[in-house]
């Protein structure tokens, strides 16, 4: 079949409208794919490495409840020396290397990227338990006649593990017994989509049921197994889209019960309540 030069002169046309607009949409196509690529690999790598932190934390909490009384400077005093010195304690040289350990590679360079804030734990008076690492990276978009920048920001907040430091305020101080059921420590607040932990003491090797109550009315069961201690750490994840508020968590053994509060927030909130 031949074409007349008309006929392929009009094809040539119709192929010069519409490469341009096929283009412009396979670019942005594979632009959206790396920004989504980079975000995810981003979140994952730090939450990985707060994930890391927090649970490595309990022994410099140890160090700090057994030295703090030796520490003879007013709080202020310490603060202030600190901001004077700020040069010499440079967070991108000391948390680095732990959130770089965790990027993949394959994706994140990590020399475009930087840690811009670290909030720390309160492991004296426990009041906020949570470590917080908030990162900015930059990836140059590799598009053609456009010479731009994309700037990342994420930041990731990880409840730290304290061990037996944190207590209820209502915890018994009785020696327990074949008998005896209580809530040790539950943390609050928590983080939708994250876990809440649940520690508590009661009859040794004996079987028990945490039974969560949602502020939707749905309730959420796991069953957890005391020690030869008479001890079990349970942790439960909430789920992703669940009501900020209050949420009841009941543990039974048998006939017996224990009963505590905590609370949900966004991560908005959480934010908002670690800063405060």
């Amino acid at each position: 079949m031949f074409l007349s030069k008309k006929e392929e002169g009009s094809m040539v046309v119709e192929a010069s409208l519409i490469m341009p607009v096929f283009l412009s949409f396979l670019i942005f196509l594979i632009t959206m794919i790396q920004i989504t690529t980079v975000e995810i690999a981003l979140n994952n790598g730090l939450s990985e490495a707060v994930k890391q932190i927090s649970t490595h934390m309990y022994p410099l909490a140890l160090v700090e409840e057994k030295y703090s009384n030796t520490i003879t400077r007013d709080k202020s005093e310490i603060e202030q020396l600190i901001k004077e010195n700020a040069d010499l304690l440079p967070l991108n040289n000391s948390v680095r290397p732990i959130v770089d350990r965790y990027m993949d590679d394959k994706i994140i360079k990590v020399e475009n990227l930087q840690v811009t804030k670290v909030i720390l734990p309160n492991l004296t008076e426990l009041n906020q338990p949570y470590l917080g690492i908030e990162v900015k990276y930059e990836m140059p978009l590799r598009i053609p006649f456009i010479s731009k920048v994309l700037i990342f920001e994420e930041q990731v907040y990880e409840r730290v593990w304290l061990g037996d430091r944190l207590k209820l305020e209502n915890r018994s101080s009785e020696v327990l017994n074949d008998s005896q059921l209580y809530l040790d420590y539950i943390s609050s607040p928590v983080q939708r989509g994250k876990f809440v932990r649940i520690i508590a003491n009661g009859p040794p090797n004996r079987a028990a049921t945490i039974t969560l109550t949602y502020k939707s009315g749905f309730i959420k069961e796991k069953s957890c197994r005391f020690d030869d201690s008479g001890r079990f750490t349970c942790d439960i994840k909430i789920g992703g889209n669940s009501k900020e508020g209050k949420y009841v968590a009941v543990i039974r053994a048998d006939d017996l019960e224990a009963r505590g509060e905590f609370i949900v927030l966004s991560k908005k909130n959480i934010k908002k309540y670690i800063y405060n």
